[in-house]
This record gives C-alpha cells, structure tokens and sequence, in this order.
C-alpha cells in the first residue's frame, strides 16, 4: 500500500499519556500539535493512571473532574494554536508550526527583539522564498555576516 498523505491545510491535535518509563503507572496528559511535516508536543498538566486513559475516546475513565479540567484545557490549547494560525495565515505567506506555537503560546512581554534575531528571521524568511534552482548567494552572504557578527559580539564583549 502506497504511503498517503493526509493533507489539510490546517493544524491537527492528538491528546495522549506520556510515562516516564514503562514499569510507572502514573502518566502526564500531552497535546501534539501536527501541521504540515511537523509535530510539537505541549504539556497539558495533567498527570493520571495511564490504565484509566481511554484512547478511542480520549478521556480518563471513572474521572470527570480530570476529563472536565482535560476539555477545558484542550479547548483552551486549540482555541490558543487556530487563533495564532488564522492571524499568521491572514498575511498571505507560509507560516511553520514553530511559529504558530511561538506565537500562541509565547509571553505577552518577551517581545525583546535582537540584532541576532533579526537576522536569524531573516535567514528563515529567505530559506522560506528561495525556488528550487534558483541562486542561494544572497542566503550564504547573510549566514556568513550573522556568524562574523556572533564571532565579533564575543569577542568584544565577553560573558561571564
């Protein structure tokens, strides 16, 4: 059977118990995000007994405070991801799960912007409209400044 893509074009969620090893019976809640390739995985903060999760139907069997507090916080997560989707989408451009994750669940006051991430946006921004074929110059010039820029920064002002 040929490998089949599911394609949406939208971000999916899967709600599942993670161990920290197989003899535990104790497991935490996460929600993996899915868009395009990739995955991330977010901790929803709740942990159970793994024999109590149900996987056809995502809830936590003989438990209804843990499956209201599950509902609330996956709706909270979806409403949070497809909110900062729409907005990324809205601009035209292609956007990738990292961003829309940064953008969803970032802090309100870490918008401190540095000469490193400017250029590192803007390494990702040309990777991202650069045509297969097409020259990558422009792309290796901006790499090479970036880590002349990393080399000087370190040098001249040295961490302690």
């Amino acid at each position: 059977m040929p490998y089949k893509q599911n394609h949406t074009g939208q971000p999916t969620f899967l709600v599942y118990p993670k161990r920290k090893s197989a003899g535990n019976p104790s497991a935490v809640l996460y929600m993996q995000f899915n868009y395009q390739l990739n995955k991330i995985n977010k901790c929803l903060g709740i942990e159970i007994d793994v024999r109590q999760w149900c996987p056809v139907t995502h809830t936590v069997i003989g438990q209804p405070m843990h499956n209201q507090l599950l509902f609330q916080k996956v709706e909270e997560y979806k409403q949070k991801l497809m909110g900062a989707y729409y907005m990324l989408v809205q601009n035209g451009g292609q956007v990738t799960l990292r961003e829309i994750v940064d953008m969803a669940f970032g802090k309100a006051d870490s918008k401190i912007y540095s000469l490193f991430s400017v250029f590192g946006d803007m390494i990702l921004r040309m990777e991202k409209m650069i045509e297969p074929g097409k020259s990558r110059a422009n792309l290796i010039k901006h790499r090479s400044c970036l880590n002349h820029l990393k080399k000087f920064c370190s040098s001249a002002v040295p961490v302690k």
